[in-house]
């Protein structure tokens, strides 16, 4: 199986990314068909090396091939997406963060707007009504959890129709549409002492970003808030997001900012949940193509 890798040899580019030279021509993850066992896409012999970026001879790569299917409950059949009506639209700025409620059956997407921008995807259950934004307290909630997520996904990322899981080993959100198909479970979000670390104090970090939109959306006390124990910017550093658009080069084709202008990446929520994104504001060595910009956020419901 370690063949079917080996049609494209060039290496990743030692040079940061640009927004203006393109992903792959062979868009790998996006049309090339995948493998009946796991989900892995097949590289045919026919892909020119020339232009691809690839970690060539990885085995990483091949023994994903040789593994069983990937657990999950039967993904569900979902009505067209004419059946789903837009219901609001939100900007978030470069570097800033957003935190809404959605119920169960809903949908919203995540939108790259300029290409090769990062978002920090966090959620929890809902132990309230949707429709009413009341503080909890985070530690005692299930949550999105990566690892939980990387156990059922055999440390992938998740193709359409699987899910993300939870502390408590429940689904809470389900891809149902994404044009780039290649996502982070590995990083935590950036913090303040890992800027400070590097002589940037007050920058600002996707910890920071969701600790403030949770609190401006009503979900989380603001006490300890500006104090030198942050409880809450704490429990949010701890909590591990799902990185939108990230490539982390272990076993994909495609280059660290993967996504280009208009992806999106779309989610089901499995129950009622309080999500947290944040525009990532890391804008070193080349990341989010060397320039942060604007996401969007589209909350779908169904008609």
């Amino acid at each position: 199986m370690i063949d079917l890798y080996r049609s494209c040899t060039s290496q990743l580019q030692d040079s940061p990314p640009s927004r203006n030279v393109p992903s792959c021509q062979h868009d790998a993850f996006t049309h090339l068909p995948r493998h009946s066992h796991c989900d892995y896409v097949l590289a045919p012999s026919s892909l020119s090396p020339s232009n691809c970026h690839f970690l060539t001879s990885n085995p990483t790569l091949a023994m994903r091939i040789a593994m069983p299917p990937r657990s999950g409950p039967s993904p569900p059949t979902h009505p067209s997406p004419s059946a789903y009506t837009t219901v609001s639209k939100t900007l978030i700025p470069a570097a800033h963060g957003h935190a809404f409620s959605l119920p169960a059956s809903s949908r919203f997407r995540i939108i790259d707007i300029h290409g090769e921008q990062v978002v920090d995807l966090m959620a929890w259950i809902n132990p309230n009504p949707p429709s009413t934004p009341t503080p909890f307290t985070l530690t005692r909630l299930e949550k999105l959890s990566t690892a939980y997520t990387r156990y059922h996904l055999s440390g992938v990322t998740p193709a359409i129709g699987e899910y993300l899981w939870t502390n408590a080993d429940r689904p809470i959100l389900q891809v149902t549409e994404d044009t780039v198909k290649v996502h982070d479970m590995t990083f935590m979000s950036c913090f303040p002492g890992l800027y400070e670390k590097k002589g940037l104090v007050g920058h600002r970090s996707c910890a920071e970003n969701i600790t403030s939109a949770m609190r401006k959306a009503g979900f989380m006390s603001t006490v300890g808030e500006g104090d030198g124990e942050d409880k809450g910017l704490l429990e949010i550093s701890g909590t591990d997001p799902f990185n939108c658009f990230q490539n982390t080069p272990n076993y994909s084709l495609k280059r660290l900012g993967s996504s280009r202008k208009g992806d999106y990446v779309e989610f089901e929520a499995v129950e009622d949940v309080v999500v947290a994104v944040s525009c990532c504001p890391y804008d070193l060595e080349g990341f989010n193509g060397g320039e942060i910009t604007d996401v969007a956020i589209e909350v779908l419901e169904r008609n």
